[in-house]
């Protein structure tokens, strides 16, 4: 059997080219279909969701930060939990029947169907990190340097 470019230029050890030969005739051999183990597809719907993340995250993050101005690690934290919540919701959501079609749907009609939501998704990003901007300066306004 032949080494493939993709085998050399990201298993260059022999032992890690046996073994990802061995894997593929493995799946060969059993049939084993490799497929898509996640719902991450490019559509308009997943980028005004990503977009209003993005804002929850800025609204949270942006205030605790610049209240000392010293402390990233604490306000990353605080900011990452809500946005870790936000993010199985805009999941668990496309499993349900009456949100899935807008949010999955990858034809041409159902992502004209799909823009509403990423409009909504940059107008909500662009509201939130305003109103971030401005309770942050107030913060970083009263913060001694």
């Amino acid at each position: 059997m032949t080494y493939t470019l993709l085998e050399e230029q990201f298993f260059p050890y022999p032992w890690c080219q046996r073994l990802l030969r061995g894997l593929n005739e493995e799946a060969r051999k059993k049939r084993i279909e490799i497929t898509q183990l996640t719902n991450l597809e490019e559509k308009p719907s997943e980028f005004g969701c990503v977009l209003l993340i993005y804002g929850v995250f800025n609204v949270v993050f942006l205030p605790v930060f610049y209240k000392t101005a010293i402390r990233a690690g604490r306000a990353f934290l605080l900011a990452v939990i809500p946005m870790t919540v936000f993010m199985a919701l805009v999941e668990a959501l496309s499993h349900f029947p009456v949100v899935g079609p807008y949010l999955d749907a990858t034809d041409a009609a159902g992502q004209v169907r799909q823009l509403p939501v990423l409009a909504v998704g940059l107008a909500a990003f662009a509201l939130l990190s305003w109103l971030a901007y401005r309770k942050a300066a107030k913060n970083y306004e009263r913060v001694d340097l």
